[in-house]
């Protein structure tokens, strides 16, 4: 029993993110199109399924899911709990480029931990220079 329930769980899930939910939508249209030839829900859903997949691929849409959270958490840690844990690294993950928020911090961090090294992840050119 415990294995179907895990089973369902994950189709459920799978379906429920923006890929998943597209294909899910585009499978739909397509039944009711082959159905029925002019079938207006099968144009629909298909219609449906291609503007939620433009809209969820666009990057202005992460931005603005992703902005609102960071704000709400502010800096990530305190300097001196890093140092008591002799961090070495500093990633950040998808930042844009300088002035961003992620890159930012990542900076900040990196000033009161000068044996760190700054890792920069998703797409970002290093400058030459990490302090």
């Amino acid at each position: 029993m415990d294995i179907i329930a895990f089973i369902v769980k994950k189709a459920l899930s799978a379906f429920l993110m923006p890929v998943g939910l597209c294909v899910l939508l585009l499978l739909a249209g397509l039944f009711f199109l082959l159905r029925r030839r002019h079938s207006r829900l099968g144009v629909w859903l298909v219609s449906v399924a291609a503007l939620w997949l433009l809209i969820t691929s666009l990057p202005i849409t992460s931005y603005l899911l992703v902005r609102p959270l960071e704000e709400a958490a502010g800096p990530s840690v305190d300097p001196e709990t890093l140092k008591r844990l002799d961090v070495q690294h500093i990633l950040v993950l998808g930042g844009e480029g300088p002035g961003y928020p992620r890159v930012t911090e990542g900076i900040r961090l990196l000033r009161h931990l000068p044996d760190a090294h700054l890792i920069l992840i998703g797409g970002m050119q290093p400058s030459g220079s990490t302090a």
